[in-house]
């Protein structure tokens, strides 16, 4: 762990504020990665929803749906992130999927 002296030290060498950069850099690539999986899930999910609603089949699983958010909770917080938070993405996420597939089984499109 630095102490605040030595991250006086750091700070006035240059050192942690390129490591700072660094840090930054990463989670903007990060981010940019996510968006791109992000927009991958819902195309898929989107097409999904396409070939049910012309089959006339449900627009969701109910337990898959519970099977998802299980193990995507049960992932964020076996690598040490927030339950809470994790719950909060993943319940986004799916709110959205079933939103965007009941509107398209009933023919319309979500908004």
């Amino acid at each position: 762990m630095i102490m605040k002296s030595e991250a006086a030290d750091m700070t006035a060498s240059g050192q942690l504020p390129d490591e700072i950069s660094r840090c930054a850099g990463r989670i903007d690539e990060i981010d940019r990665l996510i968006v791109e999986l992000l927009l991958d899930r819902f195309r898929h999910s989107r097409r999904i929803g396409t070939i049910k609603a012309k089959l006339g089949a449900e627009p969701f699983d109910p337990g898959r749906v519970r099977a998802q958010r299980r193990f995507f909770v049960e992932s964020c917080v076996g690598g040490g992130l927030n339950g809470d938070m994790a719950e909060t993405l993943i319940d986004s996420i799916l709110r959205q999927v079933i939103s965007e597939r009941t509107v398209s089984s009933a023919g319309g499109k979500a908004g």
